[in-house]
C-alpha cells in the first residue's frame, strides 16, 4: 500500500516539475526584450501565475473568433445563392448512332457513298503511279512489291510484362493457390495423413505462377511489321489465283482515317460477322496497305497449329481457349485474370483490337446471337477509367462463294474436325485451284463507346423499368465452350454489354452488301422454283438490282452488275 501511495506521489510530482519548468521556458522567452536584450526582471511566482492567465484568455479569445467567423460564414451560405461551379463544357465528338444520340453527325456523305468501289488486290497507292510516274523509279516496275515496303509502319509495344505485375493477376494467383491448399487440406484429412499450410501454400503458389507465366506465353501476340510485309505480298501474290477481287468502299476508309485522326490515341475495335477464316486477314490486309493500324485479334487456340499459328501470331493474333473453365461449375480464375488484363493493357497501350462478335463462324449466312464476352472486358475497362474512350467499328464481310463454307456434315450432325497442319495444306491447295468469286469488306460508321453508353443511361433513366433476364422473349443460355461465351463483366453492367453487343450485330447486319449470288438465290427461291431460263433470270436480276438500290440499299455489290453483264453476254453468244 505505501509503495503504491509512494509512486502515485512520484508521478504527480514529476508532472508538477514539467509543467513548471515549461512555464518557465515560456516566461524566459517572453522576457527577451525588442533587439535580443534580456530583461533583467527574474519571473517571479506571481508573474508566471499572470503569464498562464494572459496565455489562457488569448487561447479562449482565438477560439471565441474562430467560432464567430464560422458562423458569420454560415449565414451569408443560407442567406445568397450557393454557387454551383460550372462543369467543364466538353464538346461532343459526334461519333455516335444517329438513333442513339440524335446530335450526331453523319461520318458518310451520301455523295460520296455513289463513288465506285476499288479492288485493293489490284490496287498499289504506294506504288509510283499516275501522271507524274517516272520510269526511272524501281516501284514503277514492281508496283507490288513498293506497296508492301512503302506501307506505314507503327509501333507495337509488348504489354505481356506488365500483364504478369498486374494486380488484379496477382490476385488470382494468390487466390488460386489458396483454394488449392484448402482442396489439398480436405483431401489430406480424408486419407489421415500429415498436412503443412504453409508448405502446401509455397508450393501451389510457385505452381500457379509457372502456370500463369505459361498462359500468357501461350496467348500473347507478337504483332511485326516485317512479317505484315511479308504477309501482304503473299496475299498479292496467291488471293488472286482463287478470288476475282476483293472489293472495298474507298469513302469507308477515308472514314476510318478521319475518326481516328479525330480522336488520336484512341483504339479502334473492329467487330466483324465471321463468315470465313479468310475475314481476319482481309481485314488486316485493308487496313495495313490504307495506312491504318492493324488490330490484335482473338482466335481460339485450335488455329495453333505449327508454322500457320506462329505465322498467325505475327500478323496480330493472341489465342484463346475455345473452353475456358476446364471443370464445369469451377473458374479458371487465373485464366479469367490474365485474359481481362491482357486486353485492357493492349488498350491502354495504343492496340486497336478485333474480335468476332458472333463468337463462331455462322453455318447458316445469317448473323447469330452475340456472345459478349471480349466485348464486356472492353466496356468493363472503359468503366474503370482505363481508357477514356474506344471507336466501335462494325465490320461486315460477304463472299460470293465461301472458301471454306462447306457445312454440310455440321448439319448432319457430324462433329467439327480439328484443324491441323495437313488440313490446312490441303485446303490452301484446293482454294487455289477454285474460283470463288468476289468478296467485298464494308466498314459501318464508328461510334464512340463513351457516348454510347451516356446515350442508354439516358433511355434507361426514360424507358420503362428494365427488364429481368428471366422475362426476356429469346433467352440465350450461358455458354462455357465458346471462346466469347464466358461473361467476366460485372453484374451491373450486362443489360448495357448486352445491348451494345446486340446493337453492334444489327449495324454489321445493316452494311452487308448483297452479292450476285445472294440475289439469284433469292430470286430462284421465290419466284422460279421451277426453273427459269439464264436471260430470264439475268432480267430479273437486274431488275431487282434496282428495286434494291431505290429501297436505300445503298452498299450493293459491283459483283452484281459484272455477273448480271457476264449472263447477257453469254445468252446473246448462245442465241
Amino acid at each position: 500500500m505505501n509503495n503504491s501511495i509512494t509512486h502515485f506521489l512520484n508521478e504527480v510530482t514529476g508532472d508538477m516539475v514539467d509543467v513548471i519548468s515549461m512555464r518557465l521556458q515560456e516566461a524566459y522567452a517572453f522576457g527577451w526584450g525588442d533587439g535580443g536584450q534580456r530583461v533583467e526582471e527574474r519571473p517571479t511566482f506571481d508573474f508566471l501565475r499572470r503569464f498562464g492567465e494572459q496565455q489562457r484568455r488569448k487561447r479562449a479569445q482565438e477560439v471565441e473568433t474562430d467560432k464567430r467567423t464560422r458562423e458569420t460564414s454560415l449565414y451569408e451560405i443560407k442567406e445568397s445563392a450557393m454557387q454551383v461551379p460550372t462543369p467543364p463544357h466538353r464538346v461532343p465528338q459526334g461519333l455516335a448512332c444517329r438513333y442513339c444520340v440524335p446530335g450526331s453527325e453523319i461520318q458518310l456523305d451520301p455523295h460520296e457513298r455513289r463513288r465506285d468501289v476499288i479492288d485493293v488486290l489490284r490496287t498499289t497507292q504506294h506504288a509510283n503511279q499516275g501522271p507524274n510516274q517516272s520510269y526511272l523509279d524501281w516501284a514503277t516496275w514492281f508496283p507490288i512489291l513498293a506497296q508492301c515496303l512503302r506501307v506505314k509502319k507503327y509501333v507495337f509495344p509488348e504489354v505481356s510484362p506488365k500483364v504478369l505485375e498486374d494486380e488484379r493477376v496477382r490476385s488470382a494467383i494468390d487466390q488460386a493457390a489458396v483454394q488449392s491448399v484448402r482442396e489439398e487440406r480436405q483431401a489430406a484429412e480424408a486419407q489421415g495423413r500429415p498436412f503443412n499450410d504453409t508448405e502446401t501454400y509455397t508450393e501451389m503458389l510457385e505452381r500457379h505462377n509457372k502456370r500463369a507465366k505459361k498462359v500468357m506465353l501461350d496467348m500473347r501476340s507478337k504483332l511485326s511489321n516485317v512479317l505484315l510485309q511479308i504477309t501482304s505480298w503473299l496475299v498479292y501474290k496467291i488471293l488472286p489465283c482463287f478470288l476475282t477481287g476483293a472489293v472495298a468502299h474507298p469513302a469507308q476508309i477515308e472514314m476510318l482515317k478521319a475518326a481516328s485522326s479525330r480522336s488520336p490515341g484512341t483504339p479502334l475495335i473492329f467487330l466483324p460477322l465471321h463468315r470465313s477464316h479468310l475475314d481476319y486477314v482481309l481485314v488486316t490486309f485493308m487496313l495495313l496497305n490504307n495506312d491504318l493500324k492493324v488490330p490484335v485479334i482473338a482466335a481460339g487456340n485450335n488455329l495453333r497449329i505449327p508454322f500457320f499459328g506462329e505465322a498467325l501470331r505475327g500478323l496480330g493474333a493472341f489465342y484463346i481457349k475455345r473452353k475456358i473453365d476446364p471443370i464445369t461449375g469451377k473458374k479458371d480464375i487465373v485464366y479469367r485474370a490474365i485474359l481481362h488484363s491482357y486486353l485492357q493493357h493492349c488498350l491502354t497501350a495504343g492496340h486497336n483490337a478485333e474480335f468476332f462478335i458472333e463468337g463462331g463462324r455462322t453455318r447458316t449466312g445469317k448473323p447469330c446471337i452475340p456472345k459478349s464476352g471480349i466485348l464486356s472486358v472492353v466496356v468493363e475497362a472503359f468503366m474503370e477509367k482505363a481508357v477514356p474512350d474506344v471507336l466501335l467499328v462494325p465490320v461486315s464481310v460477304n463472299y460470293e462463294r465461301l472458301v471454306d463454307g462447306n457445312f454440310v456434315a455440321e448439319h448432319l450432325g457430324q462433329r467439327k474436325p480439328p484443324e491441323t497442319f495437313t488440313s490446312a495444306i490441303s485446303a490452301i491447295w484446293k482454294a487455289v485451284k477454285s474460283n470463288y468469286g468476289l468478296m467485298r469488306i464494308d466498314f459501318n460508321e464508328p461510334f464512340s463507346l463513351r457516348e454510347l453508353v451516356e446515350a442508354f443511361k439516358r433511355t434507361q433513366e426514360r424507358e420503362l423499368p428494365r427488364t429481368e433476364p428471366g422475362d426476356r422473349l429469346l433467352q440465350q443460355t450461358k455458354s462455357s465452350t465458346s471462346l466469347y461465351g464466358t461473361d467476366i463483366v460485372q453484374e451491373d453492367h450486362r443489360g448495357l454489354v448486352d445491348s451494345i453487343a446486340r446493337h453492334v450485330v444489327y449495324d454489321c447486319a445493316s452494311a452487308t452488301s448483297v452479292m450476285s449470288t445472294n440475289a439469284v438465290t433469292f430470286l430462284l427461291l421465290t419466284q422460279f422454283r421451277r426453273g427459269v431460263t439464264i436471260s430470264v433470270l439475268a432480267s430479273r436480276t437486274l431488275t431487282f438490282g434496282i428495286l434494291i438500290r431505290s429501297l436505300s440499299c445503298i452498299f450493293w455489290s459491283v459483283s452484281w452488275r459484272r455477273e448480271c453483264r457476264s449472263w447477257h453476254g453469254l445468252f446473246n453468244m448462245n442465241s
